[in-house]
């Protein structure tokens, strides 16, 4: 059995080890960004575990960039800074689209940019699919 804290680790230290953890300007995290962070910062989080000879689940992987800020004559605008996204998730998705183990495998299933307005920041997702072959 494997438990949401190995899957956790796993894929943390996969990015940690990468060319990913020296291109951003922030850093790489388990569950939860640091408030208030301004930075390039990766989230790593899993969803729940099932199964138990057969184990699967969804590892978020967010790649959080601060927005471009554009000022026109009357207000100034944020947009998404789709360079640096693209630049450091070229590097994630390299390193996480697939991968095998002994016993698992997992792989990019899709992924998406989403925003927060609130903050002037966008993140991009990597959803994972992880699978466990588990020993009876």
């Amino acid at each position: 059995m494997i438990t949401l804290f190995d899957i956790l680790d796993l894929v943390y230290s996969t990015l940690a080890t990468s060319p990913v953890k020296t291109a951003i300007n922030g850093g790489i995290y388990k569950l939860n960004r640091p408030d208030d962070s301004d930075k390039e910062d990766i989230v790593i989080n899993v969803l729940p575990v099932t199964g138990d000879s057969v184990q699967t689940c969804i590892v978020n992987v967010n790649v959080h960039v601060s927005d471009v800020s554009l000022s026109t004559e009357s207000k100034r605008q944020y947009q998404p800074n789709t360079v640096r996204m693209k630049a450091i998730a070229d590097i994630a998705y390299t390193f996480l689209k697939q991968r095998y183990g002994s016993d698992y495998v997992l792989f990019v299933e899709d992924q998406a940019v989403y925003q927060e307005k609130e903050i002037n920041q966008h993140f991009y997702n990597l959803r994972i699919r992880f699978r466990k072959h588990n020993s009876n």
